[in-house]
Formats: structure tokens, C-alpha cells, sequence
């Protein structure tokens, strides 16, 4: 496995990070991904100790981006944003599927 995989954050708890920095909300970002709101802070405050930097200020009753918080959101959406294009162009290019039956079976489909 490549050194730069190593050192990635748990993926699963990406999705929610970036959901929740581009939102500014746990509770929206937890909407949007169909998941409880303490599912997207448990995900965030496990990126926060995977990293050691605080991602969010925890305040009364919103939640605030830090400085790193801002920086990293913009680096895990736009790295997601790539995936889904590569994803899409993957999906757009055209494919040759064949299929193979006995000729009793193709017979008995058909006629």
C-alpha cells in the first residue's frame, strides 16, 4: 500500500467533514447525508483526533469552521468534486457487453 494512503484520514468520515463545512451545520449536513446529527459529530470528532487540529469551534448551539476547518474543507470538496467527475466521465464512456447463452436457451427465450 503507498505511503500517501497510509496517512489518509478514515474516508468514511470525510463525506460528513464536507458536508458539514460546506452546510456550517451538523444538523444539515446529517439532512443531507441521512444520518442522525450525533452520527456527523462523532465523524467529525474523530477526523479532528485522526488529525490533531480542531475543525470546528463547538459553540451553544452552532458550530463554527476554524481556520484549518476552512482550509481543509476546501481540500476534501474539491478533492470529492474530482472524484465525481472522474466518476461521470468513467460512467459516460461507452462499453461493449455481450452476453452468451446456450442455443437451446436462446431458442426457448425467443421463440
Amino acid at each position: 500500500m503507498d505511503n500517501f494512503i497510509k496517512s489518509l484520514p478514515p474516508l468514511a468520515t470525510l463525506r460528513p467533514f464536507e458536508a458539514a463545512a460546506r452546510l456550517e451545520s451538523f444538523s444539515r449536513a446529517a439532512d443531507e447525508l441521512h444520518l442522525t446529527q450525533a452520527a456527523i459529530s462523532r465523524q467529525i470528532r474523530a477526523l479532528e483526533e485522526d488529525l490533531g487540529v480542531m475543525l470546528f469551534e463547538r459553540r451553544n448551539r452552532g458550530v463554527f469552521l476554524t481556520r484549518e476547518g476552512r482550509e481543509f474543507g476546501r481540500t476534501v470538496s474539491q478533492a470529492l468534486e474530482s472524484i465525481a467527475t472522474g466518476l461521470r466521465n468513467y460512467a459516460a464512456t461507452p462499453t461493449i457487453s455481450a452476453s452468451c447463452c446456450s442455443a437451446s436457451y436462446a431458442k426457448r427465450s425467443i421463440g
